[in-house]
């Protein structure tokens, strides 16, 4: 009489495609659809610009039953693109949830979906980058149950099988053995981190009698570990130091062959680390390395009449020089550092000549590397030219007592006196002519109180003062002559 042994539900799982949203059915986990890598078709920047690059991924496995709603987050930047295929049965959110889509389960589905990140930069600047990956796998639970065993005698045993259909098309397959003997059967549960290796296998051992015990073994998906690297900048001829950082214990391996969780570089370029936790999963993150070499230059600017030569930079005591900055080279906010100035900070500096030597400017970014740029400057002193005699007879040839100066005086007194000590003239002077490299003061016209002297000597007292300086003076005589 034949015993009734066991029944087992054998489980068939049709995986999901999936690819404009995720798709779901099935009762209980045991397998992960497949793993979507990091191949992109497009990159959505609405400014029109876009560079493609590698996303930082992360992955998210959603347990579903036939007749749910999924909501499914997009990434935290700008702007993100879905990649979802037209059979799957999902909606875009409104208000708050514009950004999401919502899946309803109502079939299977093999492939996972996925949303890229980007991150816009204006039009025309070619830097957009699609930064964030999110991948998710809609896995359904199982909803076949295997139980019993299976000989290798098999085709020689009564049986009975029936499809059981599920709503969303993942059928189940109930089949009852019927078995002459009683059969040993194991159960063993076993994580991994391959998603082909997710779900029931079933291991028979059999004797040379026939069905001797059978092993069955479920496996279930253990998550990726999470790895953060950044890119790393450093100045030119120091090392670079990347730090991978994991979240749980493990091994980190360098595409350089180092194993150490931080990594010393001289060279820019992409470098790359793949971490192992405990359990045998891995994790692989990639950062660039560059190297900053700022650069620093200086242009001076200085009014024409009290520029000498332009190299070298030859001014008139007391000119004011416009100082100009322009630093390049660095990715890097940085302070500028003006060389005799309380300005830190601005592109430009004003600089008052009043002597020879050099004028510097720095540049410090914020990883503090730092540039330096200098121009030397020459500095003639004023010049005041006195005449000793003048004849104001009416012949326009010296008919002024006038003072020659260089471009950079800016005010002159002139006091006359006679040999009595009465004062005869007292007048700021007025700029009569600019000359290329000085200026014409007019002066004293050889009269007071408008009758003409005769010949004699005079006193004088001559007050001047250059651009941003003080006054200063000098004294002496001169002749009026016919």
């Amino acid at each position: 009489m034949l015993k009734f042994l066991s029944v087992f539900y054998f489980f068939v799982m049709q995986l999901f495609s999936f690819s404009r949203t995720s798709s779901v059915c099935g009762l209980l986990l045991f397998g992960l659809l497949p793993y979507v890598g990091n191949a992109q078709d497009e990159c959505l920047d609405p400014g029109g610009d876009c560079t493609l690059a590698t996303p930082i991924e992360f992955q998210n496995t959603i347990f579903v039953s036939c007749g749910d709603t999924v909501r499914l987050n997009p990434t935290q930047e700008l702007c993100n693109t879905w990649t979802i295929d037209n059979d799957v049965n999902f909606s875009y959110g409104f208000g708050d949830d514009s950004l999401a889509v919502f899946v309803i389960i109502d079939q299977c589905y093999q492939e996972a979906l996925y949303v890229d990140g980007v991150t816009n930069t204006p039009s025309g600047t070619g830097i957009a980058s699609c930064d964030t990956r999110i991948v998710y796998h809609l896995v359904p639970a199982v909803d076949t149950i295997q139980q019993g065993l299976d000989c290798a005698n098999f085709a020689a045993l009564d049986s009975l099988q029936a499809n059981l259909p599920s709503s969303c098309g993942c059928d189940s397959l109930l089949v009852n053995y019927f078995l002459d003997d009683v059969i040993d059967t194991t159960y063993l549960y076993a994580q991994s981190c391959i998603p082909s290796e997710v779900g029931i296998s079933m291991d028979t051992l059999t004797a040379s009698s026939g069905c001797d015990s059978i092993l069955i073994t479920s496996t279930e998906l253990n998550d990726s570990p999470e790895l953060f690297l950044e890119d790393v900048y450093a100045c030119v001829g120091e090392m670079a130091l990347l730090q991978a950082y994991a979240l749980e214990e493990g091994t980190y391996m360098w595409n350089t062959g180092s194993n150490d969780y931080s990594l010393e570089v001289s060279e820019p370029g992409t470098y790359s680390v793949t971490f192992t936790d405990e359990n045998g999963c891995t994790a692989t993150q990639s950062a660039t390395v560059g190297f900053t070499d700022i650069s620093v230059e200086l242009t001076p600017t200085v009014a024409e009449h009290l520029l000498l030569s332009t190299n070298p930079l030859e001014v008139w005591q007391g000119s004011a020089i416009e100082m100009e900055v322009l630093v390049s080279n660095t990715p890097y906010p940085y302070e500028i550092i003006w060389d005799g100035g309380p300005e830190i900070g601005d592109t430009t500096f004003n600089y008052i000549a009043s002597s020879s030597g050099s004028f510097q400017v720095a540049a410090i970014d914020s990883i503090g590397c730092a540039g330096v740029a200098e121009v030397e400057i020459l500095v003639r002193p004023i010049g005041v030219y006195v005449p000793t005699a003048f004849s104001p007879n009416g012949d326009n040839n010296n008919d002024f007592f006038s003072v020659y100066s260089s471009p950079n005086v800016e005010e002159v007194r002139l006091q006359i006196f006679s040999r009595t000590g009465g004062t005869v003239f007292d007048e700021r002077l007025e700029q009569t002519e600019q000359l290329s490299q000085g200026i014409i003061w007019q002066g004293w016209d050889g009269t007071y109180r408008g009758k003409r002297l005769n010949p004699q000597l005079f006193a004088y007292q001559l007050w001047y003062r250059a651009i941003q300086g003080e006054w200063k003076n000098i004294s002496g005589e001169v002749s009026l002559v016919k």
